[in-house]
């Protein structure tokens, strides 16, 4: 019988009001690393886009991954830099309404950036410890939701 293929989930969440991300380059990277790979034949890669909360509950439960990389903006507590093109740290859109918060930021129902704090976070993954192998965090100050 056939081992069944890992499956990734890539995440991606690139709201209105904060600097624009090559997300779609991150993901195209990715899926041509894994078809030029011997090992092609052992992975699938599901994505989302514009991912919200709502949006990433879903995702977990229909893709049922075993990797999950998120791409996006992050913040850590203490963030002070202001918006700086190239990186991945959230400007002051997101510092004017959760100044000190920490997380990852995903898209709100209007496209407006939304903290998930790095608690929520933990609780959400927390629920698939049978499932979710490894979460890649590719954000700003993603090493505190990492912790």
């Amino acid at each position: 019988m056939a081992e069944q293929p890992r499956r990734i989930l890539f995440l991606a969440a690139n709201p209105q009001g904060t600097s624009r991300l090559r997300l779609d380059e991150e993901a195209k990277e990715i899926c041509q690393g894994l078809e030029r790979s011997r090992e092609r034949s052992k992975f699938v890669v599901e994505t989302r886009w514009a991912v919200d909360a709502n949006g990433l509950r879903r995702a977990l439960l229909d893709v049922e991954p075993h990797i999950v990389h998120f791409a996006g903006h992050g913040m850590g507590k203490g963030d002070s830099d202001l918006e700086r093109p190239g990186t991945r740290d959230v400007g002051p859109v997101m510092r004017t309404s959760a100044s000190g918060a920490e997380g990852l930021v995903l898209q709100s129902a209007d496209g407006k950036p939304k903290l998930a704090s790095s608690r929520a976070l933990a609780n959400l993954f927390g629920l698939f410890p049978e499932q979710i192998e490894c979460v890649l965090l590719n954000a700003c100050y993603s090493e505190i939701q990492a912790e």
